[in-house]
């Protein structure tokens, strides 16, 4: 019996299959990407990362969050979304604007996915997730909506929002994987 046969007996449907072999295709391709210092994607982040990537959302960079990386300081979980760039992009008007449409339908995807998130969720305005746009072709960052300030200089108080942080983009991701293995 193969595993299609095996997961259809478990009550999976060939749907839920595809979707499932689908998402681990896409985490397996996350275990090859490395940062300029030779690390991995950050184990906190990456089911969320290989959800976004399997529903379509093309994802550049991101980061888990941290309070106590060497050398670092603390850190605030976020993903980069940017839609990859089109050959020759530089000299050519039209890729450049084809490059912006798609990475506006990007935001709009997952601008719709935040609204269904928070339809019944509420929570602190800064642990709240946003879109914050970046750079001049469309890209955003999904990040919690504080804005770009230190932190409370009390370590225990930023640990303690930090972890706040991370469990929200935590929750955030585990609704987009139920959302794309049941719906999406």
């Amino acid at each position: 019996m193969n595993n299609f046969e095996q997961e259809l007996l478990k009550g999976d449907s060939a749907e839920k299959y595809k979707k499932r072999v689908e998402w681990e295709k896409s985490r397996a391709a996350l275990e090859k990407i490395t940062d300029k210092l030779g690390l991995g994607i950050d184990e906190d982040i990456k089911d969320t990362v290989a959800t976004l990537n399997a529903m379509g959302i093309p994802t550049t960079s991101s980061c888990a969050g941290h309070t106590n990386r060497e050398g670092e300081g603390f850190g605030l979980p976020y993903i980069q979304v940017c839609a990859p760039r089109p050959k020759d992009w530089q000299e050519n008007i039209e890729a450049q604007n084809l490059w912006i449409e798609s990475n506006k339908n990007t935001y709009e995807k997952m601008l719709k996915l935040l609204n269904e998130f928070y339809k019944n969720r509420f929570v602190e305005s800064d642990v709240r997730l946003i879109l914050h746009p970046i750079g001049i072709f469309g890209g955003f960052h999904l990040r919690n909506s504080r804005e770009k300030q230190p932190l409370d200089s009390n370590d225990e108080n930023r640990i303690k929002k930090v972890i706040e942080y991370q469990n929200e983009m935590k929750e955030f991701g585990d609704f987009i994987n139920d959302k794309f293995m049941n719906t999406f």
